[in-house]
């Protein structure tokens, strides 16, 4: 009786946080679809259908049970879909979808429980696997029309690029996602509102989101990687890829984010600070997604180091001796 009123309530928890996620991922839908057309509804049923096939089967297989009622599965795959190109072959976002499910949530359980975000793990895994259908963007909006004209990222553009050029007109483009890049990411005008969502729904998950947008905006100020100025560097930073997605998405994670407020500010500025150092050295456009589970795997180590430190006064040695 204790074990299903504990499964009852990490159900009704799992629901409410992804619930909240689902609303706002909603949001991002509207813009993915005005700038990338039929494609985007395709991509996103590819996605979203195989997470809620795998979730149901491997649910019925492994536990005898539902693990779809999590809502879980439908944030996994929208997500993945999201952080996609418009262009994307469908078995892309789809077997991204299956390795989240049966490598990463199914086996340990439920959305509660996994050690890692299955969103992040499964975009990792399709990067891995299809890094030129991952990142292969066409110009915005010719998706739309079925043209399919090659773009470069504004995260392509700042490995490859010291000297972009910020004016009013470019601006208003980069906030609302008028860009070559991520058909669901690009929007920062839609994700700043769903970070303004948080602060009212969710203020302690903001915490970890507030954590991570401060270091990367930090680094992008100390560490540029355009000679415009600094304030180019932060708006390319920041806008450019999925970093803001992931701060709201994935770095807010309730089965991997801390519940301390104190913890949860931390790790999203350790997890910003992976996030940077893998966007100025990793091999990958955007990696984002491995710092999210660097830091996921990571983290639990870094907080038992406080905890120690913590109970022992501010020396991790006294408990040893």
């Amino acid at each position: 009786m204790a074990q299903q009123k504990k499964e009852k309530s990490l159900i009704a928890k799992s629901q409410s946080y992804f619930g909240d996620y689902l609303l706002m991922l909603l949001a991002l839908c509207v813009p993915a679809v005005y700038y990338c057309g039929r494609r985007a509804v395709f991509v996103l049923l590819a996605s979203v259908g195989t997470a809620v096939f795998c979730d149901l089967t491997g649910g019925l297989l492994f536990y005898n049970k539902i693990l779809l009622r999590d809502l879980c599965a439908v944030f996994t795959g929208t997500a993945i879909a999201l952080m996609m190109p418009p262009t994307v072959p469908y078995y892309v976002p789809a077997l991204a979808c299956v390795f989240a499910e049966f490598a990463v949530k199914i086996p340990f359980g439920g959305s509660m429980k996994t050690p890692v975000v299955p969103a992040a793990a499964g975009f990792a895994f399709a990067c891995v696997c299809f890094p030129g259908e991952v990142f292969s963007f066409p110009v915005s909006g010719t998706s739309a029309t079925g043209q399919f004209v090659s773009g470069t990222s504004l995260a392509g553009m700042l490995r490859k690029s010291s000297s972009l050029h910020l004016d009013p007109v470019s601006v208003s483009d980069i906030l609302t996602g008028s860009v070559s890049g991520p058909m669901g990411t690009a929007c920062a005008v839609v994700l700043l509102g769903c970070v303004v969502f948080l602060i009212l729904r969710r203020p302690r998950a903001f915490l970890s989101c507030f954590g991570f947008i401060l270091a990367c905006s930090v680094s992008a100020l100390l560490f540029p990687r355009v000679n415009t100025g600094a304030l180019a560097s932060l708006i390319l930073e920041i806008c450019s890829g999925s970093l803001l997605f992931a701060a709201v998405f994935f770095v807010t994670d309730p089965a991997t984010s801390p519940k301390k407020p104190v913890y949860a500010l931390l790790y999203g500025v350790y997890s910003g600070i992976l996030c940077m150092l893998t966007r100025y050295f990793g091999i990958y456009e955007e990696g984002v997604c491995f710092a999210v589970i660097i830091a996921n795997c990571s983290w639990p180590v870094i907080q038992s180091l406080f905890d120690k430190i913590s109970r022992n006064g501010g020396s991790p040695e006294k408990e040893a001796a």
